[in-house]
């Protein structure tokens, strides 16, 4: 496992996550900067866009 503080120092932080349930763990994780990149599907694209 990674430490969080690690995350937000790494130049490029990848996650990978899509269903509408995981849409909060997912804005957490953007807006801590723990990850910066996301892989996803349309449909949780476009409800993360909305929040």
């Amino acid at each position: 496992a990674v430490e969080l503080e690690r995350l937000r120092s790494l130049r490029c932080s990848i996650g990978m996550a899509a269903s509408r349930e995981k849409v909060p763990a997912i804005l957490g994780a953007l807006r801590s900067c723990y990850i910066n990149v996301l892989i996803t599907d349309e449909e949780t694209a476009k409800i993360l866009l909305n929040e």
